[in-house]
C-alpha cells in the first residue's frame, strides 16, 4: 500500500456555526462529520497552533504492526 505523504498544513479555518463547526484546511473544505464539541484549538507561546477533533464513522479499522513486522 503506497503511503501518501504527509505535510503540515500552512492554515487551518475553524468557524463555529451554533453546535457545528466548520473547517478548512490550506482554503479547502474538510469533506468529513465532526462529533460535536470535540473541536479543540491549542494556542501556546512558542509552540506550533493545533487543532484537536473527533471523525465520526461507520466503521472504524485499526491495523497497528510492530514496525519490525511490516514487509516492505
Amino acid at each position: 500500500m503506497d503511503t501518501p505523504e504527509l505535510r503540515v498544513p500552512g492554515h487551518i479555518e475553524v468557524v463555529g456555526q451554533g453546535r457545528q463547526a466548520v473547517l478548512r484546511v490550506d482554503g479547502e473544505d474538510f469533506p468529513y462529520v465532526v462529533a460535536d464539541g470535540t473541536v479543540t484549538v491549542r494556542v501556546a507561546p512558542g509552540e506550533m497552533p493545533s487543532v484537536t477533533l473527533t471523525l465520526l464513522a461507520d466503521r472504524v479499522t485499526v491495523d497497528d504492526r510492530l514496525p519490525w513486522a511490516v514487509e516492505e
